[in-house]
């Protein structure tokens, strides 16, 4: 199968930007066990629905539905950082027409959740993609703002009871 390794920012940047298709970024370490296990697993799926590639000469024969690529986190620190990649092994699903769609910590054992991920953007239409982005952007903003009024209000607590105890 095709799989890009990124060995620098602009790698990830081309990768992203060659084509529509859905794709999933692994985000490992050399060093980590589990993340060793997850590879195999990660493998066998890019093996099933990436570019199928010529074991000769190295071209495509098939195109597949996804793009897979992988980032090693050691090699990579500064970009890994800068996405707060702070577990590993870590995904990232992506389509032009939305930007990043999801991200997660996934182990071995909860591979399943990369590939039933995978298979509902797969059934999702362009639209369907971008409003479900959107939205997932919407509860991100409503979390935030849930917490800064929780805070606020215990902010505000704390003060008619620190203006009562002076009376």
């Amino acid at each position: 199968p095709r799989m890009t390794v990124v060995n620098e920012v602009q790698d990830f940047l081309d990768f992203l930007g060659e084509d529509e298709r859905l794709c999933v970024v692994k985000f490992y370490a050399k060093w980590c066990k589990s993340c060793q296990k997850f590879g195999v697993k990660f493998r066998h799926l890019a093996l099933e629905e990436a570019d199928k590639l010529d074991p000769v000469d190295g071209k495509m024969i098939e195109k597949g539905r996804v793009r897979f690529a992988e980032v090693e986190f050691t090699a990579n620190a500064k970009l890994c950082r800068a996405m707060k990649i702070k577990r590993l092994p870590y995904v990232h699903f992506y389509k032009a027409c939305a930007g990043r769609l999801t991200h997660f910590s996934c182990g071995p054992a909860k591979f399943q959740k990369v590939v039933d991920q995978m298979n509902e953007y797969l059934a999702m239409s362009d639209e369907e993609i971008i409003f479900a982005a959107t939205m997932d952007e919407g509860q991100s903003l409503g979390d935030e703002l849930a917490t800064v009024l929780q805070e606020q209000h215990h902010n505000q607590g704390l003060e008619n009871l620190n203006a009562e105890s002076n009376l």
